[in-house]
């Protein structure tokens, strides 16, 4: 009688522990595609990381995003140098909307193409991330950024980061939804080069957010020369942090709530976007709403991609509001701007009420 209470205790303890294990086994969907022409190797180091702590990662060279939805996160190491489609980008912003945590490398040294894959991501229509990485050939540099604030677990044991290769992100009004909490010091001024956005903040949905970092040279397993420790720990911090395993747990909307204590407006939008500012009396403008609009008086202002003002349009308050909070892709001089991606942001008593971005098509 004893053996059988002793077996079932073991089959019961291998029970548990199956289930134990099964419960914080976290799904990982590696967007490896040619690693910029380079090889799996590369980041073996964090792949066996991940695995280490129970993740199981999955690889879109083997699968494809088929299963992008059964997944924890979502870690783009680098775009690939196909393009993203729309599908592609459609489930990620989905992914990201229902909940799932996705991480973005930056870019190599000399790939200023993949600037376009990036925003394709970071500044999709429908996806408000404050946030676009700039080519700048003077800027791209290593060395020691000393500059880190705060986050754990992600900046945990972290004094210094190597930052090979670094690319400035731009990330205007950055207390609109993202925070940058490492930065580049270079030529006397500061850039952000890793931050944490949360895209769907305005639809008050805290949970989904998105890690970005450039100087992803820093990350490569095989280059021991250009490796520091503490890069190493910061990396590996955040991929156990958006994979979500045990001992790294983040509360997302505890940290949304401490950074960004306002409250988003239920009336923010503009229409059409993209808009057509060709003079054909379609689409020649885009309207912006806002709450507040007509009752108190705004400041609507446009951005490039580099974060320069283009556009400043006094909203006053009263019946002509409305006429006055619309932009016909003009800059102050009143010089039809090119198309692309503009950024823009709505202030109200001096407080950002609304940002986002929209898009001239011509």
């Amino acid at each position: 009688m004893s053996h059988k209470i002793y077996r079932y205790i073991f089959i019961a303890t291998l029970l548990f522990l199956v289930d134990y294990t099964s419960v914080f086994a976290q799904e990982v969907l590696f967007d490896n595609w040619n690693n910029c022409y380079w090889e799996m190797s590369l980041w073996q180091c964090l792949i066996d990381t991940l695995e280490s702590h129970g993740a199981i990662v999955h690889l879109v060279s083997d699968e494809g995003w088929e299963n992008l939805h059964n997944m924890d996160m979502v870690w783009i190491q680098c775009p690939s140098w196909l393009y993203y489609d729309d599908s592609i980008i459609n489930g990620v912003i989905e992914f990201s909307r229902n909940g799932g945590r996705i991480v973005i490398g930056g870019m190599e040294r000399g790939h200023e193409c993949q600037v376009e894959n990036f925003n394709n991501l970071l500044s999709n229509l429908g996806w408000e991330t404050s946030i676009s990485f700039v080519w700048d050939s003077s800027f791209i540099c290593g060395g020691y950024t000393h500059i880190i604030f705060s986050l754990p677990p992600i900046t945990q044991g972290v004094d210094t980061i190597l930052m090979e290769g670094s690319q400035r992100i731009t990330c205007y009004n950055c207390g609109g939804n993202c925070y940058p909490f490492v930065y580049f010091e270079y030529n006397d001024s500061l850039f952000p080069v890793a931050l944490i956005s949360f895209p769907f903040l305005k639809e008050d949905n805290c949970s989904s957010y998105i890690i970005v970092i450039t100087g992803t040279h820093s990350w490569l397993c095989f280059d021991s020369e250009i490796v520091h420790p503490d890069t190493r720990r910061f990396a590996s911090n955040i991929l156990l942090t958006a994979a979500g395993v045990p001992g790294y747990e983040f509360d997302p909307c505890a940290f949304a709530d401490s950074v960004f204590p306002q409250s988003w407006g239920c009336c923010c939008s503009r229409a059409p976007n993209p808009f057509t500012p060709n003079g054909d009396g379609v689409n020649d403008y885009c309207q912006f709403t806002f709450d507040g609009l007509g009752s108190e008086s705004a400041v609507l202002r446009i951005f490039d991609i580099h974060s320069h003002e283009v556009r400043r349009i006094e909203v006053p308050a009263g019946l002509s509001a409305k006429q006055h909070a619309r932009w016909d892709g003009r800059d102050n001089n009143g010089n039809p701007l090119p198309e692309g991606i503009y950024l823009y942001t709505i202030e109200v008593f001096g407080e950002v009420v609304c940002d986002g971005s929209v898009v001239i098509a011509r």
